[in-house]
């Protein structure tokens, strides 16, 4: 750790400069630190204004600390974006999968009759006329699923099978028709119990629709 710190200083304290590489400088800080630290190094970021390049695989570091996050794969680029692009629009399940925790939900659809649909919600999507894709999904973030008393309006029900508390904010896991298992992030778990049936909602613009693993344009 100390070694890792004294590193981390040198490099801040130069002034003959335009650009920093950190190339993983947290791995090994400690939690509490760690964060002193992120919060530290965009302040001086902000302050001096030189550009600071980050090499990191902790999506949650990179997500609080980037203006612009450059999501690379086996050495390809997959996306590039603010934080909020990278989130609410992902490129590919990839990005989709590492950008969030719990990462985005990937369910599998059919084509039925030129609509593309799954037994597990109610949502479908209009079958693109021109595609060759093998494979069709609806993608949608755990942040973006409200669970509600299974007698109210709702796109499907499903049952809880795993409920996570992480404090504030809880991850229930659901059981849904079809046997198509997908995770909500939801802030009234502490109310819920395994196997209840709950009622689920998805705002339509909120499912995006993936080709072969890469989002419809």
């Amino acid at each position: 750790d100390q070694k890792q710190l004294i590193s981390l200083g040198r490099g801040l304290v130069r002034e003959d400069v335009s650009a920093i590489l950190l190339d993983e400088p947290l791995t090994v800080i400690d939690p509490q630190m760690k964060f002193m630290l992120r919060r530290k190094l965009r302040e001086i970021n902000r302050q001096t204004g030189v550009t600071m390049i980050l090499v990191t695989h902790d999506q949650s570091e990179a997500m609080s600390f980037a203006d612009e996050i450059v999501v690379m794969k086996d050495g390809l680029l997959q996306q590039s974006g603010t934080p909020e692009e990278l989130f609410s629009r992902p490129q590919n399940d990839f990005v989709g999968y590492f950008i969030g925790s719990p990462p985005m939900n990937m369910i599998n659809l059919d084509v039925r009759q030129g609509t593309l649909a799954t037994d597990a919600l109610s949502l479908t999507q209009p079958s693109p006329s021109e595609s060759n894709a093998l494979l069709y999904q609806l993608g949608i973030r755990p942040e973006h699923i409200s669970l509600v008393d299974q007698t109210a309006e709702n796109v499907g029900v499903g049952t809880i099978k795993k409920i996570e508390h992480l404090g504030v904010d809880g991850i229930v896991t659901l059981e849904l028709a079809a046997n198509v298992v997908i995770k909500a992030k939801t802030r009234k778990h502490t109310a819920m119990s395994v196997g209840t049936t709950m009622g689920i909602n998805v705002c339509q613009d909120d499912a995006l629709l993936y080709l072969d693993g890469r989002l419809a344009t």
